[in-house]
């Protein structure tokens, strides 16, 4: 006989119904595990942080609390036993007591060989265990009352059980663990609507998948860094702003509630809690409310993890998805410039307040003030005025080190604006850095580059494949091109040696007086063999992509653009709404921040080094 591995587990309430436990990682539960032995003797703490230190586990409630959101409280369970149905995916662990019970009746049997014993759990129910490997719970059936006359037969439902987590298939998810101090902090913003994906997923689960699809990236592409110790995790923390704007404070979804109409409920259901935070965000009153609670909503969570963090030395950056992202990005535009307590004209970022209009040169057309109380009692206009919203964005506690936008319509909504072009000046007062990254198909995504440099006509960047290769279907793609330059490049030879043989006949049989025609013909060979526009606008792709323009990203490239998906390549339009939502899960969009984040930690991927 051999103790039974304790593992410590959390319940993840998925709906009124249903519940699903989750385990710790190994470290965690380890750690609750001597948290809890030295409880037991009189010492310890009662609370203990798992996840990366975004969740506390207290064990005087049993329980398991967010630190950085709002989340219902999860029962935690102490686990040794588990049991599992023919119609159950997993397993799930017996309370604490019943695996007590269940441990010191196993330890009895192995120790006097009493196999096939029958193991009495009261009404009705019983385990039996056969071996080791073979123990079996039983369940009666609850039947409705049979039939006059009719013989009731016991029917019973038996479930496999197993003990030890190592014999269940929970070994297979534990979660890789998080421990230590991150080298870097990513606050994300989510985009319009209460969901991100098309799993109708809230931003803290896809901000999980994209915190779990980092920690792998890092140890298959960073690896050298890890090893060494120069590279540590990035934390990734949501920003929710949906739940302010459309809760009971605002009372906006009680007004337009009465405003919708009863036809096409679901349609204008989504509609009112999606679209129109579009509207709001160009509301005067709104605007505000949306500005306030990410600016203040950045600075407690930073706050926050600071006081959880007092060792951390690293940098924090913004990330924002669809409208979060404009968001963010007018909020860095209104930060003030830490070399002075005004901005200088040349930044062109707008620095307008709530009910006056003092802004820079180019601050008007970038984000103009509401019209004036003259204007509008002549025009007999709303109160709360008309047109793009003068707003009094709040400051932020710290100097991003860069803002991330993912499938952002900053281009389009600054082009709305008035704005033609920013200029090659144009900065973000407190922040170098900014990267737009857009899949193909997306409708929402727009580029910046040319509204920085009209001028500037090259394709944005590829983004590399995490596998480090482009995909397959693109590279046929490519191939085709080529070889379709190649077949022209052909036909343009043998166009070249007819004219020349042309032309050698007509030395040989023409007279002296034709000698002008003869230059013109040579003159045609010439203009012939010259390279075609065609050919160089295939090369000019691979030229130099690490050129610059303006002062927005410390002069680098701006717009990265993914590669879809060989299955998206063939009907565009069928996947374009999928396009806008496949950031939170795709590996090549977190290793394109892990690197431009790593690089300034002088941190290489084992591919750059």
């Amino acid at each position: 006989y051999q103790a039974v591995t304790a593992h410590w587990f959390y319940c993840k309430v998925l709906s009124d119904t249903n519940q699903q436990w989750c385990p710790f990682s190994y470290v965690d539960s380890q750690s609750l595990e001597n948290a809890a032995r030295e409880l037991a003797n009189g010492q310890g703490c009662d609370v203990v942080r798992t996840d990366g230190g975004r969740y506390d586990v207290s064990f005087t409630t049993r329980e398991r609390t967010s630190v950085y959101w709002d989340e219902p409280a999860a029962m935690v369970r102490r686990c040794t036993w588990f049991n599992k149905s023919d119609a159950e995916s997993r397993f799930t662990p017996y309370e604490e007591s019943l695996a007590e019970s269940l441990e010191r009746e196993y330890h009895e049997i192995v120790s006097k060989g009493m196999w096939h014993k029958q193991i009495d759990l009261g009404k009705g129910e019983m385990i039996v265990v056969h071996n080791p490997q073979l123990i079996v719970h039983f369940q009666p059936i609850v039947q409705a009352e049979p039939d006059f006359g009719a013989v009731r037969e016991a029917q019973m439902r038996s479930k496999v059980v197993k003990r030890g987590i190592a014999a269940t298939d929970f070994v297979k998810i534990i979660p890789e663990n998080e421990c230590g101090t991150p080298d870097h902090v990513v606050f994300l913003c989510h985009g319009i609507g209460p969901v991100c994906d098309l799993r109708s997923r809230s931003v803290v689960e896809c901000v999980d998948d994209f915190r779990a699809i980092h920690l792998s990236l890092l140890r298959s592409h960073f690896k050298n860094g890890l090893e060494s110790n120069k590279a540590h995790r990035i934390e990734f923390l949501p920003i929710h702003w949906h739940r302010a704007l459309h809760g009971d404070a605002t009372g906006v979804d009680r007004n337009i509630r009465r405003l919708t109409l009863p036809s096409i409920s679901r349609l204008r259901h989504f509609t009112n809690e999606t679209l129109l935070d579009i509207l709001f965000y160009s509301s005067p009153v709104y605007c505000q409310t949306i500005a306030e609670t990410i600016g203040n909503e950045i600075n407690s969570l930073h706050k926050l993890f600071m006081s959880r963090n007092p060792n951390f030395k690293g940098s924090v950056s913004l990330s924002g998805h669809s409208l979060g992202s404009l968001i963010l990005f007018d909020l860095l535009c209104h930060q003030n410039s830490p070399s002075a307590a005004t901005p200088a004209p040349s930044q062109s970022f707008p620095q307008t307040h709530s009910g006056t209009s003092q802004t820079s040169e180019h601050s008007e057309t970038l984000n103009p003030p509401m019209d004036t109380p003259q204007q509008l009692s002549s025009s007999n206009s709303f109160d709360t005025g008309t047109g793009q919203p003068a707003v009094r964005y709040p400051q932020l506690d710290f100097q991003p080190h860069a803002l991330f936008a993912m499938g952002s319509p900053i281009g389009m909504f600054l082009t709305v604006r008035g704005i033609s072009e920013l200029g090659e000046d144009f900065a973000l007062p407190t922040c170098p850095g900014f990267i737009n990254i857009f899949h193909p198909f997306d409708p929402v995504a727009y580029r910046v580059e040319p509204l920085i440099n009209p001028d500037f006509n090259l394709k944005p960047i590829l983004v590399p494949h995490y596998k480090g290769r482009k995909r397959l279907h693109l590279e046929l793609r490519d191939s085709l091109g080529r070889m379709g330059q190649g077949l022209k490049d052909g036909i343009m030879k043998s166009v070249r040696l007819a004219i020349g043989s042309m032309q050698k006949f007509a030395e040989s049989h023409w007279q002296k007086g034709q000698e002008n025609l003869n230059e013109e013909v040579k003159q045609l060979i010439k203009e012939q063999e010259k390279p075609d526009e065609d050919s160089a606008s295939v090369t000019s792709d691979v030229v130099d992509l690490d050129v610059g323009l303006g002062r927005l990203n410390g002069g680098k490239r701006i717009d990265f653009v993914l590669q879809e998906r060989p299955l998206e390549s063939f009907n565009d339009y069928l996947f374009a709404f999928q396009s806008h939502l496949c950031y939170w899960n795709n590996e090549d969009t977190v290793l394109l921040m892990m690197r431009e984040i790593y690089d300034s930690m002088g941190v290489k991927s084992d591919s750059q080094l």
